[in-house]
């Protein structure tokens, strides 16, 4: 069980880096993104200093894809470590 929790938090690890490593191939970082993101969306929060980016940061199919891969490994590491009902568990897919 050890060897399989290590295993999937690297392979969450290696996507979050992959998910940074988009996000800076359009200047910016992860924070940037979310907050382009939710800005994009109407939610209300801390804005970036510059917002002229945001609709387009916020629709770069890559950073999204990259995104949505490091979440699901995520998840799958949290779900086999915490169960079902743990803190992350519960991602479908």
């Amino acid at each position: 069980m050890a060897i399989e929790l290590n295993a999937l938090r690297e392979k969450a690890r290696l996507l979050e880096l992959v998910f940074d490593d988009e996000c800076a191939k359009v200047n910016c970082d992860k924070w940037t993104w979310y907050r382009a993101c939710a800005a994009a969306t109407g939610h209300v929060g801390q804005k970036n200093n510059d917002t002229s980016r945001d609709i387009e940061l916020s629709e770069n199919e890559i950073i999204k894809s990259a995104h949505y891969s490091y979440i699901k490994a995520l998840h799958a590491f949290y779900k086999a470590r915490d169960g079902e009902g743990g803190v992350l568990g519960g991602l479908n897919g």
